[in-house]
């Protein structure tokens, strides 16, 4: 809201100012927004995801049967990706915000009390289509509400009388627009920053909570989630779908072409892109580098918490390590973008340092989980962090390395495949490694689960060390245009 400074002796229509030094104006153009970031803070909040996997451990769940559970909902992400956001572009974007957060709701309420396997996977896709119908949904409906709001607020500015309400000084831009408003990257960011804050912050109450009851926690969820679809069914119409629409800036409906002519328009660039592939091989091998690097990131990342769990960490110890462990990822984005340095040796030194934190925590699993079982639960949590602990140090340890080279890896990698891939196919070649991503981690992690179960979780974290060393191996042989002095 504005505040305008009260003068004495000033005279209003509604008289002399008396008593009130300041008359308050609120920008009633800007309550979407406002909503908006309400919804994206309470669709940001998961209070399980540091301690998912323990739940289910703790239920008598093995470990091969926790890998299927997350196998389910990587998979439900998979497929629905797509279809959910054509279908919310012809539906109607704010349907399915709401949608997203009834399948967070109901999935919250089945785990309350997972009686078997089923219950359990029904869960993991329900929150799978609870990632998936909101993913990229949201950020469409926010820009639409942003040039709603920036058209509301010219009219406003045109409409107003200077000398009774002027303007305050920089609080717009030469077109007469909010310069907070205008600036859709400077809305988004705070939207990003929220969510963020909301989500690291939820995961770290949701370890304390878990470490009372895992019911709580889940109540919790459901509650969260229910007013969500309250404040989601509460938001304007935008243009997707029939029914009211906002008006002005931004209320023309977006609707895609005919389904099968977008199919066989991605068929057509799938081609085009194999092609390309096919005639720069570097470009196909940098992919496939980036998708096992990020495979065995994500892989170490979940399986984690069991070995925390088994090293005596209490669920909250849990949480909170790994919170912080998110604070460390984001130093090493920042690191790595204020690299001045080659970019070349950072693409090579991220595998190795994945690799060295797998294997630390691949000895530290060694004298407390055995050559042949997997503690399902921490025999005598000591509700702390006992770092004095050398198995659990060696643990925070790789944990570390691991989330420095993994935050890195999300500025260095990008900026690699960018510098590889052709112009008009950088959005394709992007998009390839993250499916690429996707279908290794599905097939690996109930590889991964199998051998956790089977031989323990020394053997588990050992195979990722593998993988990783290997992995930057084959980095060292990848070069990109810019390695050969080639103008990208």
């Amino acid at each position: 809201m504005d505040v305008e400074p009260y003068h004495p002796g000033q005279v209003t229509a509604k008289g002399p100012h008396r008593r009130r030094f300041f008359r308050i104006r609120p920008d009633r153009h800007r309550l979407p927004l406002y909503r908006f970031y309400v919804y994206g803070l309470l669709e940001a909040v998961q209070f399980d995801q540091f301690v998912w996997m323990l739940y289910l451990l703790g239920h008598g769940f093995s470990l091969a049967q926790v890998s299927l559970v997350y196998v389910v909902y990587q998979a439900t992400i998979f497929t629905t990706e797509v279809p959910s956001g054509y279908l919310a572009d012809r539906l109607g974007r704010r349907t399915f915000l709401v949608a997203g957060m009834a399948c967070k709701a109901t999935a919250a309420l089945l785990l309350l009390y997972p009686v078997n396997l089923g219950v359990v996977l029904a869960s993991a896709a329900l929150t799978g289509l609870a990632r998936t119908l909101p993913s990229g949904t949201n950020l469409a409906y926010f820009r639409e509400v942003a040039e709603k709001v920036a058209g509301a607020a010219a009219e406003a500015a045109q409409n107003r009388d200077p000398a009774e309400s002027p303007s305050p000084p920089g609080r717009t831009g030469p077109d007469g627009h909010p310069r907070e408003v205008a600036a859709f990257d400077r809305l988004l960011a705070t939207y990003v920053t929220l969510t963020a804050t909301g989500t690291l912050l939820a995961g770290w109450v949701g370890g304390l909570v878990a470490g009372r009851s895992f019911q709580w926690l889940y109540a919790l969820e459901a509650a969260v989630a229910a007013t969500g679809m309250i404040v989601a069914a509460g938001l304007p119409r935008t243009g997707g779908g029939s029914g009211p629409v906002l008006h002005g800036a931004g209320g023309a409906g977006v609707r895609r072409g005919d389904l099968l002519a977008s199919l066989a328009s991605r068929w057509s660039l799938a081609r085009s892109t194999w092609t390309v592939a096919s005639r720069h091989w570097q470009t196909l091998a940098l992919v496939v580098v980036v998708a096992l690097t990020w495979a065995g990131s994500a892989a170490a990342t979940e399986y984690t918490q069991p070995l925390l769990l088994a090293l005596g960490a209490s669920p909250g110890a849990v949480s909170t390590l790994l919170a912080g462990a998110s604070l460390v990822t984001m130093a090493g984005a920042r690191l790595a973008g204020a690299w001045r340095g080659p970019r070349r040796a950072v693409f090579v030194l991220i595998p190795w340092l994945l690799a060295a934190g797998a294997l630390l925590r691949a000895l530290a699993a060694v004298p407390s989980v055995g050559a042949h079982r997997v503690v399902t639960g921490p025999a005598e949590p000591d509700g702390g962090l006992a770092l004095l602990n050398p198995a659990l140090a060696l643990a925070v340890g790789g944990l570390v390395l691991h989330r420095l080279a993994g935050g890195a890896s999300q500025v260095t990698f990008n900026a690699r495949l960018l510098e590889a891939a052709p112009a008009h196919l950088r959005g394709t070649v992007l998009s390839a490694a993250n499916t690429l991503w996707a279908a290794l981690s599905l097939t690996s992690f109930p590889v991964l689960g199998y051998a956790g179960e089977r031989w323990g979780l020394g053997v588990l974290f050992g195979i990722l060390a593998v993988v990783h060393a290997v992995t930057a191996l084959a980095a060292v042989r990848v070069r990109t245009r810019s390695d050969r002095g080639v103008s990208s």
